[in-house]
């Protein structure tokens, strides 16, 4: 419950020299928090110092971004409100705290002191609150600009990478990358994301800062850029990212906006424009299953088998006329065609077959040997099935996961 307002808590300390001098190396104690590794987190953790107490920074949703100390977070972002007052004292049980509203580049973030001491926030939390606001919204600021000087250089340094690159211009190449968290020698993957439809109403905002942000909070080695030039995908991402424990996560949050196809783990610089290739045919390759309604949203090379490597290595077009051909003798017999793809998604059971076509086991065995009269071949011969499976995986696949099956 919100104890009464306190009238003027700001002006409870004259502004004598010994008070400025306070105030002076409060913002100087704060201000050296912005050459931390984690800016934000050092911020918080001395504002939770100064006010003897904890410090909590939500987001707009109430999601903490940084925090230090033992305040209930639920319970006090439950007893926030809509206010931006910190001259209005809060209590949360044995707990008492201060808000003050953020405004961070459109974002409306909420940083809230509390203290079991009521006397250091009520004495010092407007202080406090002020001068960590007014950091963080420069700090914002200054990061603006940082990450769109750091957003070009990434598109040319990619852009670079993607038409490949000469033998002469590794080592230097290596050196640039190392801004970027990537060291020489370690493993790399290519990954390529292609924006998944937004719900109606939802925030068309660049993933790219997340992804950045999630990065550095992974301690993940990433050099991302927007566009595919060479694969003529104006709207995808693109990242070279460093292959190691942290990368499933940073997947993770690449696939609540995007479905993505990562490459086979490399070291050669050179070899970027041919692992460009895998990652878009692993993408390929996620967009048709996720098309089909299987839930994944990323597929790494490492884990395609060889038909669908295969199939996605293709030029697509080509790929349909070979199709095409392969099934011209079934052209004219779509119960067949459905025949041969449940037969096969079914690894070549009569029984099941028939029970999944709901149709006796003898109209299958009938419809099979017609399947292998027009085709001029036995279903037992593996290269048969083989060509029949490379011509029908979609379907063959989409039958597997059809429920029930």
């Amino acid at each position: 419950m919100d104890s009464p307002r306190e009238a003027g808590p700001a002006a409870a300390h004259e502004r004598t020299p010994e008070r400025l001098e306070q105030e002076l190396r409060l913002h100087q104690d704060l201000l050296s928090t912005l050459g931390a590794h984690d800016p934000v987190g050092s911020l918080v953790a001395r504002v939770a110092a100064h006010c003897d107490g904890s410090a909590v920074l939500y987001d707009e949703s109430g999601t903490t971004i940084a925090a230090s100390g033992q305040a209930p977070r639920r319970l006090l972002w439950q007893e926030l409100g809509p206010a931006n007052d910190a001259a209005r004292l809060l209590s949360v049980g044995r707990w008492t705290a201060r808000a003050r509203t953020v405004l961070i580049l459109g974002s409306r973030l909420q940083l809230v002191v509390a203290s079991r001491t009521p006397t250091s926030v009520r004495d010092d939390g407007v202080v406090v609150l002020d001068a960590a606001a007014a950091i963080l919204a420069a700090a914002g600021g200054i990061r603006s600009v940082t990450m769109a000087h750091r957003r070009t250089d990434a598109r040319r340094l990619m852009a670079s990478l993607e038409s490949g690159l000469p033998s002469s211009q590794i080592a230097q190449t290596w050196a640039r990358l190392e801004q970027f968290g990537l060291s020489a020698g370690r493993p790399l993957r290519l990954v390529v994301g292609e924006p998944r439809p937004r719900k109606s109403g939802a925030a068309a905002l660049s993933p790219v800062d997340t992804l950045t942000d999630t990065a550095v909070r992974l301690d993940l080695g990433l050099l991302l850029s927007e566009g595919v030039i060479t694969l003529e995908r104006p709207a995808a991402l693109c990242a070279l990212v460093a292959d190691d424990d942290a990368l499933g996560s940073w997947l993770d949050q690449l696939a609540t906006t995007h479905l993505a196809g990562a490459s086979r783990s490399f070291t050669d610089l050179t070899a970027v424009p041919q692992r460009l290739r895998e990652a878009d045919a692993a993408l390929r390759l996620i967009t048709t299953r996720h098309r089909r309604g299987a839930p994944d949203t990323s597929l790494r090379m490492d884990d395609v088998d060889l038909a669908s490597w295969v199939l996605a290595s293709c030029d697509r077009m080509e790929l349909h006329g070979v199709v095409a051909e392969q099934l011209r003798p079934l052209a004219d017999s779509p119960d067949l065609v459905r025949t041969v793809v449940t037969y096969l998604a079914n690894d070549q059971s009569l029984r099941r077959t028939a029970e999944a076509l709901y149709v006796h086991v003898n109209t299958v065995r009938y419809r099979v040997a017609r399947i292998e009269a027009l085709l001029g071949d036995s279903l037992s011969n593996a290269a048969v099935v083989a060509n029949l499976y490379l011509a029908l995986q979609d379907e063959i696949l989409a039958e597997r996961a059809a429920p029930g099956a």
